[in-house]
């Protein structure tokens, strides 16, 4: 959907402003502008949107950087960002997240996420691979589409349209979740909400728990258990979003190390040093061994007794 033609038709941002400003006067931030001028500051704030697209200018300001890895970040512009933080975020926020979705989210921090897995002894973990940028805009879409009932479906679905095209970034022609905007955490961790279920059922089916921080997805067992009996979570997590192939490990019977902290064997959460992380860390499994086209081994599909 062309933006232009949705900023340039009042009726359209109408429903879009009641829809938005039904909301800030429920959140707890509704004073950020001033609750008296909300529906001015908005239409401001469109305006200032509709004249960046007019000009054929980009929403985002857009770069790359090398350290590690090379890094695509996509900020939005100011009147873009306005928008966001006022109005967009406490819509996406209306929606709460996974219980098991710690990560960016209020009141939690990784020493707590890490507790909820005590007592561990045996850890399988692994990371979505290029997380923002590899979630697709129909996953954004359907979380909007879900977010904003109560609407006639044609004006629902436009919307819907809307906060998607502003709320991702194009990447190699398809367009994801950028980097760089205070938005795509929030938007993330409760767009993900399905996956995030479905490993829950099937971690508790096996007597395992789950937790996910951002895009690092930890099970563990209260009790010594081989590999295998955790690698279906891989397939599973596969149907929803790809896996880094580099980046899948299990640890048994010792100290379990995870998101630079451990779980030492007494049940205690500590902060790793760099020479304990050094010195201990886990290689990954082999992928292609596992999961891959080379696949050689067995192991119990977690997909095949969903309701």
């Amino acid at each position: 959907m062309e933006l232009l033609e949705f900023l340039g038709d009042f009726q359209k941002r109408e429903i879009l402003a009641g829809l938005l400003l039904s909301v800030r006067e429920k959140a707890v931030q509704a004073d950020l502008f001033g609750v008296d001028g909300d529906g001015e500051n908005l239409n401001s704030t469109l305006d200032e949107i509709f004249s960046v697209v007019s000009n054929r200018e980009p929403l985002y300001r857009r770069w790359s950087q090398e350290a590690d890895k090379n890094r695509n970040f996509s900020v939005p512009k100011k009147p873009l960002g306005r928008f966001i933080e006022g109005y967009l975020l406490p819509l996406v926020k209306t929606a709460e997240p996974y219980e098991g979705c710690h990560g960016g989210e209020l009141g939690w921090g990784v020493r707590k996420s890490l507790a909820t897995h005590i007592p561990c002894r045996s850890a399988f973990s692994f990371d979505l691979k290029n997380a923002f940028e590899s979630f697709p805009e129909q996953k954004v879409y359907d979380f909007y589409f879900g977010l904003v009932g109560g609407i006639q479906t044609e004006e629902r679905e436009l919307v819907t349209r809307f906060l998607t095209e502003v709320s991702t970034v194009p990447y190699q022609g398809n367009h994801e979740l950028p980097v760089g905007s205070s938005l795509s955490m929030a938007l993330f961790n409760r767009a993900l909400n399905p996956l995030d279920q479905r490993l829950t059922r099937a971690a508790e089916q096996r007597g395992f728990r789950y937790s996910r921080w951002v895009d690092d997805i930890t099970l563990s067992s209260p009790y010594e258990m081989r590999a295998e009996s955790f690698f279906g979570a891989v397939e599973l997590t596969e149907s929803h979003h790809l896996v880094s192939k580099h980046k899948v490990y299990f640890q048994s019977n010792g100290d379990i190390y995870l998101l630079g902290y451990k779980i030492t064997s007494e049940g205690r959460v500590l902060k790793n040093t760099n020479e304990e992380r050094l010195r201990d860390k886990t290689p990954p499994l082999n992928f292609e061994e596992w999961f891959g086209e080379n696949r050689i081994r067995n192991y119990e599909s977690w997909r095949k007794n969903e309701n």
